[in-house]
């Protein structure tokens, strides 16, 4: 048996794809109904986890990943705050991406997303030039206190505008 699925390109344009029964391909509307959360998480807990709190969390946790990069003192002190970072960060990235996908118009969530990842790689790019003009002017530690305050108002502006939603 075959049916005909709308599938969504990165560009966020419709097309038109066939496939089998037992295929995986599904349209956005599909997918969005068959979320790992709504099904597995109990429904009493359902409001106690979520992306904000996630997100507000992890934002929280790199902060305090990052003061230790004030004060550390071997390269080996540096490779486990920096690991220890890149943990938080990634809750951070998927707490951003679940909630854009909920908050994006309908059929526009792929295109949100693909935004925030161009953002996301551009500040990438940036960070090490910055640090490259920061380091060697004002030191290292500079440039990670610098880190934390960004961090630090991105928090803050978070847990504000997430009271006012409420």
């Amino acid at each position: 048996m075959r049916r005909t699925v709308s599938a969504w390109i990165v560009t966020g344009s419709p097309s038109r794809v066939d496939d089998t029964k037992d295929s995986t391909i599904m349209s956005v509307s599909e997918s969005r109904n068959m979320s790992f959360t709504n099904s597995s998480v109990p429904r009493q807990a359902r409001w106690l986890i979520g992306p904000g709190r996630v997100l507000a969390f992890a934002a929280a946790a790199t902060v305090v990943t990052h003061l230790p990069l004030l004060v550390l003192q071997t390269p080996l002190q540096l490779v486990l705050a920096r690991v220890a970072f890149g943990l938080t960060a990634a809750g951070m990235q998927t707490a951003i991406f679940h909630l854009l996908r909920n908050h994006a118009p309908q059929g526009m969530d792929a295109r949100a997303i693909s935004y925030a990842t161009a953002v996301q790689f551009l500040a990438m790019g940036l960070a090490p030039f910055l640090a490259g003009l920061i380091g060697p002017a004002m030191g290292m530690r500079a440039y990670f206190a610098l880190t934390i305050v960004l961090m630090l108002g991105g928090l803050v502006l978070w847990l504000r505008i997430g009271r006012r939603g409420k």
